[in-house]
């Protein structure tokens, strides 16, 4: 995979056993994903969008 590649991921919504909770899992089981580190941004000015790096 490029730098750069966009890939589009999809969703997985469960509930938490515990506190009734909608947990939304952004990406795949079977992948790595990383977030920015802790003092970077991830998200755009405007919420729009959501960085981060991961390995399929």
């Amino acid at each position: 995979m490029a730098k750069g590649m966009r890939v589009k991921l999809n969703y997985h919504v469960s509930h938490d056993p515990d506190t009734g909770a909608e947990v939304t899992r952004l990406t795949p089981r079977r992948s790595t994903c990383h977030r920015n580190y802790f003092y970077q941004k991830c998200f755009f000015n405007d919420g729009s969008h959501l960085l981060f790096a991961g390995r399929v």
